[in-house]
């Protein structure tokens, strides 16, 4: 095993919040994980993302959680940032941000889902960044400056 340096998580948040009554085929948990592929623009470290999604009988919850994850320019270890971020305990912190969100949103629903206190295994990948803010402002800018049709 690879020993990596270690990651500081920074500025946790809770980016959105969903819970709803609703039926559930079957009883259900993931841990999904989005990592930026390039260090933040002020060279912090990178930027990742976590999402919850748990149902059981009677509702479903969903919490998505950010941070920073936190390491020297020295110590990236470039492509292999997956491997450091699964391995790191900021990522279990960032779990249990997730978790304790999770139970708040639940906790107004007549259903109950109980999450494990340590992180099932996460399913990460590396986040794409989208080409639709290119898109929008083509469309913009080839809209700007046109005589209207009369």
């Amino acid at each position: 095993m690879i020993k990596y340096p270690a990651l500081e998580l920074l500025s946790p948040e809770v980016m959105e919040v969903r819970a709803m009554r609703m039926d559930v085929d079957e009883p259900h948990l993931n841990w999904l994980v989005g990592y930026a592929p390039e260090r933040d623009e002020d060279d912090l470290g990178r930027v990742v993302f976590g999402t919850v999604h748990a149902g059981a009988e009677g509702g479903v919850g969903e919490v998505t959680v950010a941070c920073l994850m936190a390491v020297s320019a020295e110590d990236d270890p470039g492509e292999e940032f997956k491997d450091l971020l699964v391995q790191s305990r900021a990522l279990e912190t960032l779990w249990d941000t997730a978790r304790m969100a999770f139970r708040a949103a639940i906790s107004a629903t007549e259903f109950e889902v109980s999450l494990p206190a340590k992180a099932p295994e996460p399913e990460v990948s590396q986040l794409v960044r989208s080409t639709q803010d290119d898109a929008e402002s083509e469309v913009e800018s080839d809209v700007v400056g046109e005589p209207l049709n009369e």
